[in-house]
């Protein structure tokens, strides 16, 4: 018996290094573009179908770990954008980021959204492990 056989692409350390790499892809997107709330489902769904491709089992992990940061942080940015009361104190083009965590608004509706919201993710990673599947059968 040889105890150096190479891990499936299906383990657990890939499911999580992969998916974190896409996620952190997802996010670097987000850096740059501040998607509209159809936008965000629809990038909730495409980062989830691709992680759950590359993933292949433990789709709704993928889904998860892909999700939530990409959520949180578009939202995040939305109300950055979008608290008039807290801008005119600030500056005219939005909220500081310390400006927006402080406030109990944001923890009480941003975070549960965003949990909400990454359930899109998990939905795209379950497509995502059916195409592979799909695509391996054929």
């Amino acid at each position: 018996m040889s105890f150096n056989t190479p891990k499936p692409k299906n383990s657990w350390t890939w499911i999580a290094l992969s998916s974190t790499a896409i996620s952190a892809l997802g996010l670097l997107a987000g850096l740059f573009y501040l998607l509209e709330p159809i936008g965000i489902l629809l990038g909730l769904f495409v980062i989830g179908l691709l992680a759950g491709i590359v993933a292949g089992r433990q789709a709704w992990l993928s889904g998860v770990i892909v999700g939530l940061p990409f959520s949180l942080q578009q939202l995040t940015r939305h109300a950055m954008t979008e608290a008039p009361a807290i801008a005119s104190l600030a500056n005219p083009q939005g909220a500081p980021l310390a400006a927006v965590l402080m406030q109990a608004d944001y923890w009480r509706i941003a975070v549960p959204v965003a949990f909400v919201a990454s359930s899109i993710a998990v939905m795209g990673g379950l497509a995502g492990a059916w195409v592979r599947t799909i695509r391996h059968t054929s």
